[in-house]
């Protein structure tokens, strides 16, 4: 039974592809290196959050530089943004790039869900006559997808050695010179304060959009306390909230490697604890005054909010595997559960009270 084909969108491409060429009577497109300005926009719209998960293209057979016999075959995502990287670092002759079906999704993430895996290889490989049509007997994997890879599977279905790259794209022509040789520094995966701030512009910005929820939320709830509106007290309820979000999104990856214990949301609160007792010291600050209840029920509103920002990084970085990923979100919904019902409870009895 045949597979049926995922429809992506080519406008992502369409001002890429220089020409085509002939292989076996398929038409493979052939893609500039130029990373452009289109491509830069697209890029930093997706580093915002804008068309994120639209951010892909076909999957299928790509030549970057002039076709010739015996160019490495190249497997990658068919994630734009990962493309991009590999057009711009391929500076020898000519290779082959075999994208596999991701859902738009980076090599790492997509390793992780299954889609980066030995059946959507196979199927490719297939799909394409690598083995006929360009005459390779030797695909290069990204190391980063060798989690849901089993190269011995695809060698005896398909005839076709997969092997190992480098971990970053800017090495690939290095790799192939030193005859598929990694070096030690080439296969070690790093994850500096500046590639872990690369996260924070899509996870702050996303957040931001419900800070204008906050405000009139906040005016709701200090006419339901008090009994009347205070437009400044609500205002500096939000920066409150703004705060909680720059410790999440913007503080937290800075100081990852220096916090204690090894899950995402402790790290998180460890980390607010801080900002949310400055903001309960500053009294002049708050809609609720000096309500103990409400003044608690609130900093654990705080420490939940910091924290959900600080586990959506659990799963983009070197520090967590897949099955710790999992155990922990499963974890954490369980004591938000417990602790928002807890703050809930605290709310409703300092109006009552």
């Amino acid at each position: 039974m045949a597979r049926p084909e995922t429809q992506y969108s080519t406008k992502w491409i369409d001002h890429l592809i220089e020409d085509y060429v002939d292989v076996s009577g398929m038409k493979i497109p052939k893609l500039s290196r130029t990373i452009g300005v289109k491509d830069r926009l697209g890029s930093l719209m997706v580093r915002c959050g804008i068309q994120r998960m639209a951010y892909h293209f076909p999957a299928g057979l790509y030549l970057i530089g002039e076709q010739a016999p015996n160019l490495p075959v190249i497997v990658s995502c068919n994630y734009k943004l990962t493309l991009d990287s590999l057009r711009s670092s391929l500076k020898g002759l000519g290779y082959w790039l075999l994208i596999l079906d991701t859902k738009g999704v980076n090599v790492w993430c997509a390793a992780g869900k299954g889609t980066f895996g030995t059946e959507e290889l196979i199927f490719q490989l297939t799909k394409w006559q690598v083995k006929t049509a360009l005459k390779a007997r030797e695909v290069i994997l990204p190391q980063l997808g060798a989690s849901r890879m089993t190269p011995h599977v695809v060698r005896k279905l398909t005839g076709i050695k997969a092997s190992y790259g480098p971990v970053r794209a800017e090495d690939i022509d290095t790799f192939l010179k030193q005859n598929k040789q990694a070096t030690e520094e080439q296969r070690t995966v790093t994850f500096n304060w500046k590639e872990r701030l690369v996260l924070t512009p899509v996870e702050l910005l996303m957040s931001l959009r419900f800070t204008a929820a906050i405000y009139p939320l906040q005016l709701l709830w200090h006419w339901l306390s008090t009994g009347s509106l205070s437009f400044g007290a609500a205002f500096m309820q939000t920066l409150a909230w703004v705060l909680m979000l720059f410790v999440g999104a913007v503080l937290f990856p800075l100081c990852l490697p220096l916090l204690p214990t090894k899950g995402f949301a402790t790290k998180g609160a460890i980390l607010g604890l801080p900002a949310v007792l400055l903001v309960m010291v500053s009294r002049s600050w708050f809609v609720l005054g000096n309500d103990l209840l409400q003044l608690t029920a609130l900093s654990i509103g705080y420490l939940i909010c910091i924290s959900y920002l600080t586990l959506n990084f659990t799963g983009s970085t070197t520090f967590t595997s897949f099955s710790g990923v999992a155990y922990e979100v499963k974890r954490y919904k369980r004591v938000v559960r417990y602790l928002g019902g807890f703050a809930v409870l605290l709310m409703i009895l300092g109006l009552v009270v």
